[in-house]
């Protein structure tokens, strides 16, 4: 899901000369929406007619990588087209996630709903948060019901064995613990601050999120609840 390290882990990969790496180059926010909404009929000859460009323009490549939290609703479409089992969750700590998209989400976009009516009543009764939080817990319904592997982003930046156990060894990718601890030391893409996003906002013409929150103690009594109803079980069963 966004928001989880996936700059930084897209940026590191593509240091190694024979691996094509990068971040969210499959699909956009449309794809992102359509793929949870149409599902396979969508999805599926989208992947195909992405699969073709990658076999033409990377041939010469040891592997292809993603980054791509775009790809979340199809990652059994991802697995029958490319015809791999290669698929990864990379998680990060949800409180983290929940924050940052929070203070980052347009409330004038186009937003993925649950698909009950129940859930979808629910959602048009409640407030942004509770919408940020929901969508987490979309995401890793379909992600844990399909038996994605996971990753760590706070071990992939602070543990290089871990990096090599999960991710470099399997897959073959030859990254140095130089190189690992060069990208580490480069700007990450984090929340800007608000006076920084007011500005922004005004230049581009897009709505300002003027809210933001601080760590976990500290969010109010109600978003605290919200958070571990929606999201509390998912939390720990990922070790947070």
């Amino acid at each position: 899901m966004g928001r989880s390290g996936t700059t930084f882990l897209g940026d590191l990969l593509s240091s190694v000369p024979d691996v094509s790496a990068g971040h969210e180059r499959i699909g956009n926010r449309e794809y992102w929406l359509l793929s949870w909404y149409l599902g396979s009929n969508y999805s599926v000859p989208f992947l195909k007619k992405e699969k073709y460009k990658i076999d033409q323009d990377h041939v010469d490549k040891k592997a292809y990588v993603d980054v791509n939290s775009y790809l979340q609703n199809s990652t059994n479409e991802l697995k029958t087209v490319f015809g791999t089992e290669n698929v990864l969750h990379l998680v990060r700590d949800p409180k983290e996630v929940i924050r940052s998209i929070y203070t980052r989400r347009n409330d004038f976009d186009i937003h993925l709903l649950p698909k009950s009516e129940e859930e979808v009543s629910e959602w048009l009764a409640s407030d942004r948060f509770y919408q940020v939080c929901k969508n987490w817990q979309i995401a890793m319904d379909q992600l844990v019901e399909n038996e994605i592997p996971t990753i760590q982003f706070e071990k992939i930046t602070s543990d290089f064995s871990y990096l090599k156990q999960k991710l470099l060894e399997p897959f073959g990718i030859d990254l140095t613990e130089t190189q690992w601890n060069e990208a580490k030391m480069k700007k990450t893409n984090k929340t800007p601050k608000k006076a920084y996003r007011f500005l922004y906002a005004k230049v581009k013409g897009k709505q300002f999120q003027p809210d933001e929150l601080g760590k976990f103690d500290t969010w109010p009594v109600e978003f605290q609840h919200v958070y571990n109803e929606l999201c509390g079980r998912y939390s720990s069963e990922l070790g947070y």
